[in-house]
């Protein structure tokens, strides 16, 4: 099942690739863990509290937890650091030229 999951993953790649412009995607492989396919599974919000002692927590912006369920979930085993915060950017078409 874990095989079919693997290929399911590569599949909705290949969708989203279809929309992207050429080369904007990075290409993603399965890890290998001893021998097996594996996934490799993170997130940019959190740091585990005793690998961030020195770092200062700040709180989420309203844009990316307007809920306060990140803020909620982390509990008392993750803190929120300047290292986790997140940036986007979009372009955009305005009077001729792009912003």
């Amino acid at each position: 099942m874990f095989d079919e999951a693997i290929a399911s993953v590569g599949a909705i790649q290949d969708m989203f690739r279809r929309d992207a412009a050429d080369g904007t995607m990075e290409e993603w492989t399965p890890s290998v863990f001893q021998e097996h396919v594996s996934i490799d599974v993170g997130n940019r919000y959190y740091t585990p509290r005793q690998h961030a002692l020195q770092d200062r927590q700040i709180a989420f912006s309203a844009s990316i937890d307007p809920d306060n369920i990140l803020s909620e979930a982390m509990g008392d085993q993750y803190v929120h650091v300047e290292e986790n915060q997140v940036e986007y950017y979009e372009a955009r078409k305005e009077g001729g030229g792009t912003k």
